[in-house]
Parts: structure tokens; sequence; C-alpha cells
């Protein structure tokens, strides 16, 4: 019984293991994902502002 239950936590110790593993290899993706939008969205920013500047001078 208790080899059982031994080998039931192993099983689930390393689903865990796995499972993080997912998990942080999708938020590395998603980080990836939100820097890139950052700077296009600074790209644009700064294209606006230069733009602005131009239509008041």
């Amino acid at each position: 019984m208790r080899n059982i239950l031994k080998e039931s936590t192993n099983i689930k110790r390393k689903k865990t293991e796995k499972e993080k593993k997912i998990e942080y290899k999708e938020e590395n993706e998603r980080t990836k994902v939100l820097n890139y939008l950052q700077r296009e969205i600074g790209e644009i920013n700064m294209m606006y502002i230069s733009s602005m500047k131009y239509n008041y001078a």
C-alpha cells in the first residue's frame, strides 16, 4: 500500500514539473510578445509626437 502511495505522489510530482516547464515557456512567449508590442507602441508614439512638433512649428 505504501509503495502505491509513493508511486502516485512521484507521478504527480513529475506532472507538476512538466506543467511548470510548460507554464514557464508560455510566460516567456507572452513576455516576448508584450515587449515587442511595447516597442512598437513606443515607436508609434515617437512618430506621433514628432509629427505634432512639425505641425505646430
